[in-house]
């Protein structure tokens, strides 16, 4: 199973161990930049919950879905001064989560600076990777920074 954004802290991290197995973590790191830029430029649909941005996924025409023709809006949460605070937030709940999973031998950190679908690219076949391993149950290996 994938879960995303559990644990959030090493609280939750070590309280969990025991009840389940976490046997890799995915870190998608990137620079305070880039996301606020990718936050603040995500706009959402109200009716269908489609989800565009306005450099990456435009719609077709402002302020209306593809999908729908629902209106499109920015939600409270991905403003920037909201996602200064998450940041605050992060920084001090899921750095030291980090260093956790790091010190466990756990964590596999993907540098999500470069475009999404660069990320994209990089990513897939590790997912692959480790869907296979956890479908036949062998180990994995792989590397993240390679295409």
């Amino acid at each position: 199973a994938f879960l995303d954004n559990f644990p959030g802290n090493v609280n939750q991290a070590r309280a969990s161990e025991g009840i389940i197995n976490i046997s890799l973590v995915i870190y998608f790191n990137a620079s305070k930049d880039t996301i606020i830029g990718r936050l603040t430029g995500r706009l959402t649909c109200r009716k269908c919950g489609a989800i565009y941005h306005v450099n990456n996924i435009p719609p077709k025409k402002d302020g209306v879905c593809d999908k729908c023709g629902g209106e499109l809006y920015q939600r409270a949460d991905q403003t920037p001064g909201a996602i200064e605070q998450r940041l605050k937030t992060y920084s001090k709940e899921l750095m030291p989560l980090i260093e956790y999973f790091k010190g466990k031998g756990l964590l596999v950190e993907v540098d999500s600076n470069p475009p999404i679908d660069e990320v994209d690219r990089i990513i897939k076949p590790a997912l692959k990777a480790i869907k296979r391993a956890v479908r036949d149950k062998t180990a994995i290996g792989f590397d993240v920074r390679k295409p």
